[in-house]
């Protein structure tokens, strides 16, 4: 359904241009044949996606790393992991790093990062981006990490089998995460890997079209729940907003 002039309306705006009304633009909405996208300035959230360790141990990547050379480096990996060569937090770095490789080449073999969505990865492959390099944006909205992980891991190369500089790593991670009171009051450490600052345009998720009704508001939550559940629009990349009072999702802003 195309609006003239602009990607996108105040809702509002956009009901008076379609000669609709609001309670037409919300429907519409609620049955899902258009989206509705909330305007975030800043928060903060929590991106809703097991640990990495939970992660690499629950998801199939089978098909993005069969025949391919990345399959052997997880096998040795795995083997390092079993007699005890690695710990458990170089052990996630490195197999992060060379899945998000798999990932890429498979991307780029099948057409686009939408492939795989075909095999059920492309929200896993976001969060591998924003757990290597810390950050993710578009065109319409940012998010960056806040906790021990805000930098990323970019800098780790997993082919340095015998690097073992990664020491320096959980200790020296240290970022406004710890010095900021508030934070650590809507967000706890059990987060950490996951917290993150957002601005711009996030598309409202199902969570606020329950049972045929718009909640109108934002929840007070210091949790991943999932109450108030918003994705990044073409990353598919699902954040919680974290608050510690209720707020009001305005129409006309």
């Amino acid at each position: 359904m195309p609006l003239p002039l602009r990607e996108y309306y105040p809702i509002g705006r956009a009901a008076e241009l379609l000669d609709c009304t609001l309670d037409d633009l919300i429907h519409w909405a609620i049955t899902k044949r258009i989206s509705m996208y909330i305007k975030i300035d800043s928060a903060y959230g929590i991106i809703d996606e097991y640990p990495i360790t939970e992660l690499l141990g629950r998801t199939d990547f089978s098909d993005v790393l069969s025949g391919t050379t990345h399959k052997e480096k997880i096998i040795d990996l795995d083997e390092e992991l079993e007699k005890d060569d690695c710990d458990l937090v170089e052990y996630c770095k490195r197999k992060s790093i060379i899945i998000y490789k798999a990932m890429e080449e498979y991307s780029l073999k099948h057409g686009g990062v939408d492939s795989l969505n075909e095999v059920y990865l492309k929200e896993a492959f976001s969060f591998l981006h924003y757990f290597i390099y810390g950050k993710m944006k578009n065109n319409l909205c940012k998010i960056s990490g806040i906790g021990p992980y805000s930098t990323g891991i970019s800098t780790y190369d997993d082919d340095d089998d015998d690097d073992d500089d990664d020491d320096d790593d959980d200790d020296d991670d240290e970022c406004i995460y710890y010095d900021n009171e508030y934070l650590r009051s809507v967000i706890s450490s059990e987060y950490d890997e996951r917290a993150v600052n957002m601005q711009g345009f996030f598309i409202l998720s199902d969570v606020f079209f329950e049972d045929n009704h718009f909640r109108n508001y934002f929840c007070a939550t210091n949790s991943s729940d999932g109450i108030n559940l918003v994705f990044m629009p073409y990353n598919d990349l699902f954040i919680n907003v974290v608050l510690d009072n209720e707020k009001i999702i305005d129409y006309d802003d």
